[in-house]
């Protein structure tokens, strides 16, 4: 039975293994089951780990193990570089409507620092990823209405990203906020410069960016600024389990005048029917606010989030 198991198993592989040499250094099976239960899962750490168990348990099957491990990983190889392949293909074939992935999400917030409120917030994400560029538009509205006054901010940007290698980018950003609570009416921020992928693993990714940016604004009192600033940006995603995620992002403008701090962190968990439950806590802090507004303002938001 041994032997059938071990011959079926080298044909799942594509290869074929000399009588001679199976029973000569035949596996028992329930080690071949186990070997088998990991290629069928195709997790090549779980392969690596079960062939060198059964390495210590089995030291006279080494040439054995040997082969299967090496025909798994060559076919793995094919078959990711025929993924590749075909991935390019269908990315050079799209037309700049196709390829987008997107998520929306729509709840309430909390404010303190400008006012202590409650209200609405709704946000979207769309994001095309291509071989060497990464476009990605964002959105964020939140409204409040009560019988004193309406209260308005949204923040809209477009961020593209060039591959420069592996861990290397270049990104740009152009990115249009509101909020008269903080002092201004419109914001226009530009920037463009460098990023570096610190940790790109499949449960956790880290990356930064710095570089030169100008920011316009109008303020709401009346009157318009522009300054020349330096731009840092930290995006950090961490897969905790299956359905729950960790996200953390920063900016920071660097001014001579007024200096502008955002922080956000999230919490997200997968609740059933596609739907995500996400809980945030963002802080935005400038060091000279215009028209005597408070220093830092926090929004907690809790919503609901559709990825499609």
């Amino acid at each position: 039975m041994s032997k059938v198991r071990h011959g079926l198993l080298a044909l799942a592989l594509g290869f074929t293994i000399a009588p001679a040499t199976v029973a000569a250094q035949s596996l028992p099976e329930p080690v071949l089951a186990m070997i088998e239960e990991a290629i069928r899962q195709g997790d090549a750490g779980q392969v690596d780990s079960v062939i060198a168990l059964a390495r210590t348990t089995n030291p006279a099957a080494g040439t054995e193990l040997d082969t299967l491990q090496e025909e798994f990983h060559r076919r793995r190889r094919e078959q990711e570089a025929r993924e590749a392949e075909s991935r390019e293909a269908a990315i050079e074939a799209a037309g700049p409507l196709e390829l987008w992935r997107g998520r929306g999400e729509v709840g309430a917030y909390r404010n303190t620092g400008n006012g202590s409120n409650v209200g609405a917030t709704a946000a979207f994400q769309l994001t095309r990823q291509g071989d060497e560029w990464e476009h990605r538009l964002t959105g964020r509205f939140d409204y409040l209405a009560n019988d004193n006054y309406d209260r308005t901010q949204f923040l809209l940007a477009y961020r593209p990203r060039f591959a420069l290698s592996d861990d290397v980018f270049s990104f740009g950003l152009a990115q249009l906020e509101a909020d008269p609570f903080q002092g201004f009416d419109r914001r226009y921020s530009v920037s463009g410069g460098l990023g570096y992928r610190v940790v790109n693993e499949s449960d956790l990714k880290l990356s930064v960016e710095a570089g030169p940016a100008w920011r316009y604004t109008e303020l709401a009192a009346g009157g318009e600024e522009s300054a020349v600033s330096t731009l840092g940006t930290l995006d950090l995603d961490w897969q905790v389990a299956q359905r729950l995620k960790l996200a953390q992002d920063a900016s920071a403008y660097i001014e001579s005048e007024n200096s502008s701090f955002t922080s956000v962190t999230a919490l997200e968990a997968g609740v059933g029917g596609g739907l995500i439950a996400r809980l945030s806590y963002a802080v935005e802090h400038d060091t000279d606010p215009p028209g005597g507004a408070e220093k830092t303002d926090t929004l907690s938001r809790f919503t609901l989030v559709y990825e499609f």
